[in-house]
């Protein structure tokens, strides 16, 4: 099942460039009571290597003095999370059925 538009609005500090720079949106891996994201993966023979994680690509435009307005297309179902910027260590999490 895949949700055809979802959107959200995103407040953050300052609404003036581009939010690509700003926000983060990428799905996570589901198992029992966890959720996670590779970032990293290290193997003994060939040492380490950073994680790409996809990010979800978006629509996003102005919404007032302070917001964005975020489209998203197609998600599949699954639980999410968002991240901005000078807190990436912050997931606001959702998820889509």
């Amino acid at each position: 099942i895949k949700a055809s538009k979802t959107y959200f609005i995103v407040r953050v500090a300052d609404n003036s460039i581009d939010p690509v720079t700003v926000i983060n949106v990428f799905k996570l891996t589901s198992e029992k009571e966890t959720r996670s994201v590779t970032i990293a993966t290290a193997k003994m023979t060939s040492g380490t290597r950073a994680g790409n994680i996809d990010f979800l690509k978006f629509n996003g435009k102005k919404y007032g003095v302070n917001s964005y307005l975020l489209e998203l297309e197609n998600l599949e179902s699954g639980e999410y999370a968002m991240t901005l910027a000078g807190h990436r260590e912050i997931f606001n999490m959702f998820g889509v059925k």
